[in-house]
């Protein structure tokens, strides 16, 4: 009986050995893992923001296409279009 629970662990201690060997050296390592998922983390954020902006943009077009007076406010505000009846004057600076 002493030599059986000898044996089993030397087995364990054996099997525990590759398993770090392999985690260390493998080809994939724990600090690979960490350098991995950090990498996840970050492109998931990225993804999460680009998300957002994705929907104001959409929403933004919603708006445009959907209201006249809106979409004339977008042209005047970025695009500085003016109606035909308006005039536009520059003044110098003393």
């Amino acid at each position: 009986m002493l030599i059986y629970t000898l044996w089993s662990r030397c087995i364990i201690v054996a099997l525990l050995g590759i398993l770090l060997n392999g985690v260390i050296r493998g080809e994939r390592t724990l600090s690979d893992y960490v350098e991995l998922k950090e990498k996840r983390d970050l492109l998931s954020e990225v993804v999460d923001k680009l998300e957002a902006e994705s929907q104001a943009i959409s929403v933004e077009i919603h708006r445009i296409r959907h209201s006249h007076q809106y979409a004339k406010k977008v042209l005047r505000s970025k695009y500085h279009i003016m109606e035909d009846n308006e005039e536009l004057i520059f003044f110098e600076d003393e």
